[in-house]
């Protein structure tokens, strides 16, 4: 069995291909099961001819995305707090349905993120 790194597929040596990657490496049966029941989203490398599966990254921490997703300017919640606070200081009228929209994109974003600690 031959694989390549730059597609991530397995070439079989009994089929003939029109064309085939130039990064082609030969494997042994236990480097293509070893490939095939890798982790679901590990990445698969070849370092001085030697197969090198390295595990996927590790999940981000529930918490630590909610709070990206409350800070993120185009969607979060937090916008919405700032531009109420701005519009009360300024003593602009309004700003009570402003608080409104970022409680309501408050608890969109904690219901996208449950936490079990809390």
């Amino acid at each position: 069995m031959r694989f390549s790194p730059s597609t991530g597929s397995m070439y079989p040596e009994n089929i003939k291909y029109p064309n085939l990657p130039d990064d082609l490496v030969s494997i042994s049966a236990a480097q293509v099961s070893a490939i095939l029941n890798r982790p679901s989203g590990s990445t698969v490398q070849f370092i001085n001819n030697e197969l090198v599966i390295t595990d996927p990254p590790p999940l981000p921490d529930p918490l630590e995305l909610r709070a990206r997703s409350y800070a993120d300017p185009v969607m979060g919640s937090d916008k919405y707090f700032n531009e109420a606070k701005r519009m009360q200081l300024m003593g602009e009228p309004g700003w009570e349905a402003v608080v409104a929209q970022g409680q309501a994109r408050y608890l969109a974003i904690k219901e996208e993120y449950p936490c079990t600690t809390e």
